[in-house]
């Protein structure tokens, strides 16, 4: 009896000796021993030599078919997408890695291989062969927090505009938490990371720098080798702010800053004190409070108590500011006829707040940016010193601040009480 042949179905390659060579494939696949191609395995010939039965097997169908007219049964390589456009391997490299400058019609032909043969770069592969990783970390301290996500967009985009991919790692303020970040940073083999909260210090990420590993701090210390510094100038939008405070004719104010343990808080309280106090408007009281709405709200609570309820209000962040303003209207002080309040950040929701929150604009995304590319400096430095950089901030104004009122707003003793105004 006579065996059924398989249906070779062969891609349109534009090449007789691929169709040759697949025939070949095909041919070296049948040919296994005395037995019937169809029977490889040892199972198999057991069973055909214990049953004294030689069935006929079902029609076997190999399809071989180019990526662009359908699918194919294994992944394609990099040799054959330099075979498709006409280029070296080097070339296709180049272009895939974005390393150096190729013309754009080869570029064109490369990318259009890809396209057609549906080509994806083995990541693992690359680090093998090349020895170098294109890995780098990024760390932030809260995924929720509103405030990270123009940075981590600034740096991936960065990123990946050079080849690069991202790591991204949260470490929600918790110091075993951080430890174990550092070490998944240390274990992935990363070219470089980026530290852009202020609950992580050097002595943290000294495991990375004593791998040489580079990084890049937000408002921490000046730069040295390994490590660069990239300083926020909050100065100058406080000045701004306190400027625009002052010509709406406040006097009396009151300062609800960050956590104290974070520096950048500190800095920010610092500078909010001394030039509130420079101006004629020293704090009636400065609160510290965490980043979240919750406890802005629970923070101005405390301002109300006091003897005598202060003008305008600065907060150590959007999110403090917000919740700050949720609690002064629910007590009957309103935003901004009896209180201005002001935040810091120029967050997303801000412009969203009710009343839009006036506030320091912080440029995140180019935070984002620069940081990558500090690393990417330190890199292609051979002694890997790291540099300062500084990005200014500037006041955005909105409806929550309005000119002073006249009368006085005494304190509330209780939430939900209407403050007493008196001439």
């Amino acid at each position: 009896m006579s065996q059924a042949s398989p249906e070779v179905k062969l891609g349109e390659t534009g090449s007789r000796n691929d169709t040759v060579s697949e025939r070949i494939r095909l041919v070296k696949k049948r040919i296994r021993g005395p037995y019937p191609w169809w029977v490889s395995s040892h199972k198999g010939r057991d069973r055909l030599s214990h049953s004294g039965i030689n069935p006929q097997p079902d029609v076997t169908r190999t399809t071989f078919l180019d990526s662009g007219t359908g699918t194919t049964d294994m992944a394609h390589t990099m040799r054959e997408v330099a075979r498709r456009a006409g280029v070296s391997l080097a070339t296709v490299s180049r272009v895939l890695n974005n390393t150096q400058y190729i013309s754009e019609e080869t570029r064109r032909s490369v990318l259009d291989a890809v396209r057609e043969l549906n080509y994806f770069k083995n990541v693992h592969a690359t680090r093998l062969a090349t020895g170098r990783s294109d890995l780098f970390g990024l760390v932030i301290s809260e995924i929720a927090n509103p405030f990270f996500p123009e940075i981590i967009r600034g740096y991936q985009a960065t990123a990946w505009s050079r080849g690069c991919d991202v790591l991204l790692c949260n470490t929600e303020y918790d110091l075993e938490r951080t430890k174990v970040v550092m070490r998944k940073l240390r274990e992935s083999d990363v070219r470089g990371v980026a530290i852009v909260t202020s609950a992580v210090d050097r002595r943290m990420a000294s495991e990375l720098t004593v791998a040489g590993i580079p990084l890049v701090f937000c408002n921490a210390d000046p730069a040295t080798k390994l490590v660069g510094n990239i300083c926020i100038e909050y100065e100058h939008g406080v000045k701004k702010a306190i400027q625009h405070v002052v010509e709406l004719g406040h006097r009396r104010s009151a300062v609800i800053a960050g956590p104290a343990e974070n520096r950048t808080a500190v800095t920010i309280k610092n500078a909010l004190v001394s030039g509130l106090t420079a101006r004629g408007l020293k704090p009636v009281c400065v609160l510290e409070s965490n980043y979240r709405v919750d406890a802005g709200a629970s923070a101005v609570r405390e301002v109300l108590s006091r003897p005598e309820i202060p003008t305008v209000v600065f907060c150590g962040n959007d999110l403090i500011a917000m919740g700050a303003m949720s609690a002064l209207e629910e007590s009957g002080v309103r935003v901004p006829e009896d209180v201005s309040v002001l935040g810091i950040d120029d967050i997303f929701f801000a412009f969203l707040a009710r009343p839009p929150l006036t506030t320091i604009s912080v440029p995140r995304e180019q935070l984002g940016v620069k940081a990558f590319e500090a690393l990417e400096r330190m890199l292609n430095l051979k002694r890997h010193t790291g540099s300062n950089y500084t990005l200014g901030t500037d006041l955005v104004v909105r409806s929550s601040t309005a000119p002073a009122r006249r009368q006085s707003v005494r304190s509330v003793r209780s939430l939900g009480t209407k403050p007493v105004i008196s001439t």
